[in-house]
């Protein structure tokens, strides 16, 4: 970005498991480039382990991140359900991360599929990094819906920009099936569908050429479901970006069903981009913050 910027506020959620030591580094990547105001947060409840031990162990992330010159590491413990306290202590920041046990999903049931829970709770993007992730340096990809959700088209154009990447722009189309529609959906014509998910996809890319001019856009528009389609393009993306159509539900072709599996199946970071009610400034939003982790 052109001219000075407020610092970054990032809101890091911390538990005992192995997951969070990626969500770590993915945050220590990011406070490398640009100083950052970093709370590392822990929620207990009577069930958690005690907060003599939890303390020091956000007191070591703590000194792992120390590293980030100029930024400013705090931590806290609080008491409720995970969920609830991440979302609440991220509402006046800009950015929430959080790491995801892809591996062990026994453990994330047990947990109450947090993962899942924080995005749809959360009122900023959610970047959730999986704990095998392996720093993928390709292009950013976003998965484009019917219903565009421009918040989510802009993190992922500033996130490409402020890395020197290109975007990649990708819907997802198939024609209904007997299965899913009976005799109607029979009737449907592939051609049309195709033809709908083109117009979309065209209407996505003349926006981010408006709205960011210069940038490298590659538009792919690909037969298959969106969850399927979008963990195969961005195997090897350095950021999915996809949208929340709702405020308080993951709801939409990206953002219910898509948005699970993404967690679970993809080795990109997923950032999760809910929409908002009023038109941000160009200047400072809270995608900001996507843009300015490898500037």
């Amino acid at each position: 970005m052109n001219g000075p910027t407020s610092r970054d506020r990032i809101v890091v959620g911390i538990d005992h498991h192995d997951a969070n030591n990626r969500a770590v580094d993915w945050v220590a990547d990011h406070a490398r480039a640009h100083p950052c105001d970093i709370e590392l947060i822990t929620a207990m409840d009577s069930m958690g382990s005690g907060p003599v031990a939890a303390r020091a162990h956000l007191a070591e992330v703590q000194r792992r991140l120390a590293g980030s010159a100029g930024s400013v590491i705090g931590f806290d413990i609080r008491f409720g359900d995970a969920a609830t306290v991440l979302v609440d202590a991220a509402r006046h920041t800009d950015l929430l991360v959080i790491g995801s046990r892809r591996d062990h999903p026994i453990r994330t049931a047990l947990d109450g599929w947090l993962p899942e829970r924080i995005p749809t709770q959360s009122t900023v993007p959610t970047v959730v990094v999986p704990s095998d992730w392996a720093r993928g340096a390709g292009d950013v990809v976003h998965g484009v819906d019917d219903d565009i959700a421009v918040p989510a088209l802009d993190a992922a154009a500033r996130a490409a920009r402020s890395r020197g990447l290109g975007l990649v722009l990708v819907r997802a189309w198939r024609a209904p099936s007997t299965d899913e529609g009976g005799i109607l959906a029979a009737l449907g014509d592939p051609a049309r569908h195709e033809e709908h998910a083109r117009r979309v996809l065209d209407d996505a890319t003349r926006i981010i050429t408006l709205r960011f001019p210069g940038l490298h856009i590659r538009s792919l528009l690909l037969e298959g479901t969106p969850g399927r389609v979008l963990a195969s393009v961005a195997v090897a993306a350095t950021l999915l970006v996809i949208g929340r159509n709702h405020l308080t539900t993951l709801g939409g072709a990206l953002g219910g069903s898509v948005a699970h599996r993404l967690i679970h199946d993809s080795q990109t970071p997923v950032c999760i981009v809910p929409r908002t009610t009023t038109t941000e400034s160009p200047q400072r939003s809270g995608t900001d913050t996507l843009e300015r982790s490898a500037s």
